[in-house]
């Protein structure tokens, strides 16, 4: 039942994402962003991976949620990871909602908050121990406040948005070390859904793969090189703690490998 419903959940946000596509298909352009010297198909490339980006991220924290809710229980998750996630993805939503962008990354940018918030519910609800619970809570009020002061004084919050997205890049690339921090220090992935980790796997490769494709601004490079290393040392945690080193290392080195293609990305090659 409880994968049936997991698999039903998605199924409905899938849905939805194709009647947006099928609807929007005549506005979406896949030829933005594109690196002048490099061959049209390449853009199209990056802006195709993108887009399934955004979907997978629509996705990834559904099977998580359902995870706690299940176990009654937050443990093995970090505050800490919860907390900058839904600070970024709030920072995130200031920003979008001022300027002109695809109405998919409009959606994904309103979308993401909510599961966000849930999940730092669930840490109040579910918290393993009483002072995870109270600042969970607290967190959780405080950032309701925010939003509702940002929904009451909106042109107040506009004079921030110039900086806002630099403060989304910074958490997002440092959003996942508090997760990786834990695991090692527990050994242990448990608490950590299995399909929410793979899904974010997929989702950071269909990431970098659009960064490498496209010529974006060097912090969303920046960004898309910590955020997609965090979640491959993630997945190389869940490998290696089940006993499948070798596999694990075989992440390490796709790692390497990134960092390579980043370290071109930079500007001594191609941009």
């Amino acid at each position: 039942m409880d994968i049936f419903a997991i698999r039903l959940i998605i199924l409905a946000i899938s849905i939805v994402w194709i009647a947006v596509i099928v609807t929007l298909a005549h506005e979406i352009e896949l030829e933005v962003s594109c690196v002048d010297h490099v061959p049209i198909w390449v853009c199209k490339l990056g802006n195709i991976a993108g887009l399934f980006s955004s979907y997978l991220w629509s996705v990834c924290l559904i099977p998580q949620i359902w995870v706690n809710y299940s176990r009654r229980s937050t443990e093995g998750l970090s505050l800490r990871w919860a907390s900058m996630n839904v600070m970024a993805s709030l920072v995130n939503l200031n920003f979008v909602l001022r300027i002109s962008l695809p109405l998919y990354v409009t959606i994904s940018a309103v979308y993401m908050p909510i599961l966000e918030m849930i999940v730092l519910a669930q840490f109040s609800m579910f918290g393993h121990t009483t002072g995870v619970k109270r600042t969970a809570f607290v967190f959780f009020v405080a950032l309701s406040a925010v939003i509702v002061a940002a929904a009451v004084r909106w042109q107040f919050w506009g004079r921030f948005v110039d900086d806002s997205e630099w403060v989304a890049v910074v958490l997002w690339s440092l959003e996942s070390f508090p997760q990786l921090w834990l695991n090692e220090y527990r050994q242990s992935t448990e608490g950590q859904s299995s399909s929410t980790v793979t899904v974010a796997f997929l989702g950071k490769t269909a990431d970098f793969a659009s960064m490498v494709c496209l010529n974006l601004p060097y912090q969303f490079r920046a960004m898309t090189y910590f955020s997609t290393c965090s979640a491959y040392i993630n997945v190389g945690q869940f490998l290696y703690f089940r006993g499948q080193s070798m596999a694990a290392w075989s992440i390490a080195g796709a790692i390497i490998a990134y960092s390579v293609v980043m370290f071109a990305k930079l500007g001594l090659y191609w941009t």
